[in-house]
């Protein structure tokens, strides 16, 4: 198999890795792998080969977003199993500033998020906060309360 490509001057060259290949930190899809593995891990919605699925997509959405935050912004980086002695979290390390992360977990709780203050906001994030993901076969919206909007 051919080892995963850069993009150059906006192209982008398609790879393919085997399935077979060993999920450890060498491998190009690694970061995917153990994105999928957390997902699949700590939320219900996504185990595999059971019947268990969302039956609201929007709901399912939000649900990914808050444990994206959970992950990134307040779940411990450990290696191997080990904790940081420094305390650190995924952010953290990623190189997201601490003093900026603790100063959104405390006005979490304690400011009210508004739309048109919050911005900029990316296409997706202004999509899951407006309700407009829509669950298939599904013949009404979902109720937007009227709040969003402020």
């Amino acid at each position: 198999m051919k080892a995963m490509g850069t993009a150059v001057s906006g192209r982008i060259e398609h790879c393919l890795v085997s399935s077979r290949r060993i999920r450890d930190l060498r491998n190009p899809l690694f970061s995917v792998n153990y994105l999928d593995r957390e997902i699949r891990k700590d939320n219900s919605d996504h185990v595999r080969q059971t019947v268990q699925f969302a039956r609201n997509t929007g709901n399912m959405m939000e649900r990914l977003e808050v444990y994206r935050f959970y992950h990134n912004f307040m779940k411990p980086y450990r290696i191997r199993g080990k904790g940081d002695e420094r305390g650190l979290t995924h952010g953290q390390v990623a190189g997201i500033d601490g003093e900026k992360v603790a100063w959104q977990l405390r006005s979490l709780c304690t400011q009210r998020r508004f739309f048109l203050r919050n911005q900029p906001m990316s296409p997706s994030s202004r999509e899951l906060w407006l309700k407009g993901v829509q669950t298939a076969l599904r013949w009404k919206a979902d109720y937007l309360p009227s709040y969003a909007w402020a």
